[in-house]
């Protein structure tokens, strides 16, 4: 979802996962891992390809957060203005529908496109497989400039799309 919008709509059919500077958008993701109460992940990372990059030269911030359990969301009708209300990117008060606490940063000083960026995201599965409710987890750019745009689940390059690579014993 998009600041730089209205603020009304949804971008669920897009092929594309868009990480704008600055917190000006918002990409949400839902899995549901296979782990159970008694799995012990040894690893598990989220690996998104690059699919544009606005401007190369420019360094990006990206930056994972766990989806709030109480923050009612559905990937197919989620709008800006849903976790936006003051729609200024600051996400105070009653707008923090993540938790503040970062699960995973990946600080590049250049991305290009073709480019896989992974988050470890090891301590989230286990801490799902141990009983947290899993809501999902939002992603955005924190750098200063630039746009770097993912592909998403719905692109026909299914070699490119999201993929969640979880180990257990």
């Amino acid at each position: 979802i998009y600041r730089w919008s209205d603020g009304n709509d949804n971008y669920s059919g897009k092929t594309s996962l868009v990480a704008r500077r600055k917190k000006d958008s918002a990409i949400f993701l839902q899995f549901s891992p296979s782990v159970s109460s008694t799995t012990l992940v040894q690893s598990a990372t989220l690996a998104l390809t690059t699919l544009f990059v606005e401007n190369s030269k420019n360094s990006a911030i990206f930056t994972l957060y766990r989806i709030l359990p109480e923050f009612s969301w559905d990937v197919n009708t989620v709008r800006w203005i849903d976790v936006d209300k003051n729609y200024d990117g600051t996400f105070s008060g009653n707008e923090v529908f993540f938790d503040p606490t970062p699960i995973a940063t990946v600080q590049l000083s250049k991305v290009s496109v073709g480019q896989v960026i992974s988050f470890d995201i090891k301590n989230l599965v286990q801490s799902w497989a141990n009983g947290t409710i899993n809501n999902g987890i939002v992603i955005f750019n924190e750098a200063d400039k630039g746009q770097v745009d993912f592909y998403g689940s719905e692109h026909s390059d299914t070699a490119s799309q999201p993929l969640v690579s979880i180990t257990a014993p």
